[in-house]
């Protein structure tokens, strides 16, 4: 994991669409990452998949590859990404239940954050077009920071009531209509 972070982050850069070329180079270094990935490109963006098969029923295990404009992205989100491509090596070979994709996403961050260019809402909508059998997704986001320092994590309101205060843990989190498939 920590290889391809640095490859990501360090050697590749800053990657969005105000740095197209390094945009195009976490593009094609993910694409080598996953043995038989295939793009799925839209009108500002591609989004790369791997697919572990097994039933009609599919879970989604995405992470974002770009990142907000002056930052090299390292926890944001170069940390999901390495870790969903560490995870789809590890089940590449395994007979699964139900089928599992692994799906970067391009154009998360702004300019393209809560439109309809977000690789995310165009994936969503390419499954809804297909009638594809989605039961859940999991999104790997920011888990590469760790602090044991006290107050290292903070929270909106009164969160921090419940949550650790120090930033050495991974948080899984969903919707109460989800919660049976979080624990």
């Amino acid at each position: 994991m920590r290889q391809i972070i640095e490859t990501l982050a360090g050697t590749i850069g800053e990657r969005n669409v105000t740095r197209p070329r390094a945009y195009a180079d976490a593009t094609a270094f993910i694409e080598r990452s996953l043995p038989s990935a295939s793009r799925h490109a839209f009108d500002s963006g591609v989004n790369i998949e791997y697919e572990v098969p097994g039933d009609e029923a599919i879970i989604v295990v995405g992470a974002h590859y770009d990142t907000v404009a002056g930052s090299p992205g390292a926890d944001d989100n170069a940390s999901g990404v390495a870790a969903m491509i560490a995870i789809a090596r590890t089940l590449a070979d395994s007979q699964l239940k139900h089928t599992v994709r692994f799906v970067a996403f391009a154009n998360e961050e702004p300019p393209f954050f809560a439109t309809s260019q977000m690789g995310s809402f165009r994936y969503a909508q390419r499954c809804r077009e297909r009638k594809e059998k989605i039961i859940a997704m999991f999104s790997l986001e920011t888990i590469g920071y760790f602090n044991d320092a006290p107050k290292s994590q903070q929270y909106p309101s009164i969160l921090h009531l419940i949550y650790p205060s120090s930033a050495n843990f991974i948080a899984f989190v969903s919707n109460l209509k989800s919660r049976a498939l979080l624990r």
